[in-house]
């Protein structure tokens, strides 16, 4: 695929009629394209505009398929990182959405399945200076947030009676008198 077209992934796209559908639905809203039954893609010019297509498409009943892809990003340090960041993969083709996270060094970006290689989101950052890579969700990730809850969980319950023994006796009169003749108040 060369890097004047984009393709993308279509649903409901099953006989020959459906293919001439397309054709014409593209040569009004991207200038030109072409679809193919046995793939269930279309082909169109880059610079059409994504959305354009999406709702012209969904008009005539063939949904373009959509794919959500996470990036991590190193270097991203304020505001102004995220914001380059962020306009730069929605200038890509096909780009529905590009959301950065500062904390987390992400950015998820939506696009049309099909049309957005994931090397070609990677490359927007990099052409930027930032460091960047798709990531895949592993399950040392999933264990380290299982890790967490955990520890939120043991933390919380070992909070709890430090908390009632603080404040109980200000909730509970009887509780304060309760403390101070068990175990006195300084002790507490």
């Amino acid at each position: 695929m060369s890097s004047d077209t984009f393709s993308l992934a279509l649903d409901r796209m099953t006989c020959g009629a459906c293919v001439a559908r397309v054709d014409r639905v593209l040569a009004r809203a991207a200038g030109g394209g072409n679809a193919n039954l046995a793939t269930e893609t279309a082909r169109m010019p880059a610079s059409a505009l994504a959305a354009d297509i999406i709702a012209a498409l969904t008009r005539a009943g063939f949904t373009p398929r959509q794919t959500t892809q996470a990036l991590a990003v190193e270097g991203m340090t304020c505001a102004s990182c995220i914001s380059r960041v962020e306009n730069a993969l929605s200038r890509l083709p096909a780009v529905l959405s590009a959301d950065a996270n500062l904390v987390l060094g992400t950015v998820t970006v939506r696009a049309l399945d099909g049309a957005q290689a994931v090397g070609g989101l990677v490359a927007a950052p990099e052409a930027m200076g930032y460091g960047a890579h798709a990531k895949v969700p592993t399950v040392a990730a999933e264990d380290a947030l299982g890790k967490q809850g955990r520890q939120t969980m043991l933390s919380a319950l070992l909070t709890l009676p430090v908390a009632r023994l603080a404040m109980g006796g200000h909730l509970i009169p009887a509780f304060h008198h309760l403390i101070e003749a068990g175990i006195g108040e300084k002790t507490s």
